[in-house]
């Protein structure tokens, strides 16, 4: 089989894969993204992001090619990441991410409601989350569930 055509079969099996398993764990879509950036589908990768994110994320890759700058480019910044596992908090999860041979960091997968409750990147929620940092960011997030739940029970909006 020629390069071009493994490439095809590789695009054609991730699209099956996110269009039919839209309930994947986080770690199997983050897995999924790297996996559509080696094959240069573009898709696979910004179906990874939540809903609301796909058109930022969408514009920042083709921004970064146009202008040369790949070292901006969010397709670029995960290559060479592996993710080495998952934890689930209340109702979020974190992907540990290894890159290179020992730098580790966390990616924020949460659920969203735009795409039937899949396990997404959200960069809203990832930008609050690298800016408060975990402990704080679990605090608040908890609160809010809190406070929508006391809303609930006295028939209020949250």
């Amino acid at each position: 089989m020629t390069q071009r055509a493994t490439q095809i079969v590789a695009i054609f099996l991730l699209a099956m894969g996110f269009n039919s398993c839209s309930k994947d764990e986080p770690i199997e879509v983050y897995r999924g993204m790297l996996a559509a950036t080696e094959v240069g589908y573009e898709d696979g990768f910004v179906e990874g992001f939540s809903k609301r994110s796909q058109g930022v994320v969408r514009a920042l890759v083709r921004l970064a090619h146009a202008y040369g700058i790949e070292d901006q480019n969010p397709w670029t910044l995960i290559a060479g990441d592996d993710a080495v596992d998952q934890e689930f908090v209340a109702d979020v999860a974190f992907v540990r991410i290894k890159r290179g041979s020992s730098a580790k960091f966390e990616v924020l997968f949460v659920e969203d409601p735009d795409n039937d409750d899949a396990w997404r990147i959200d960069l809203d929620e990832l930008e609050r989350f690298f800016d408060i940092g975990r402990k704080s960011y679990l605090k608040e997030r908890n609160r809010h569930q809190e406070k929508e739940k006391t809303a609930r029970r006295r028939n209020e909006e949250p």
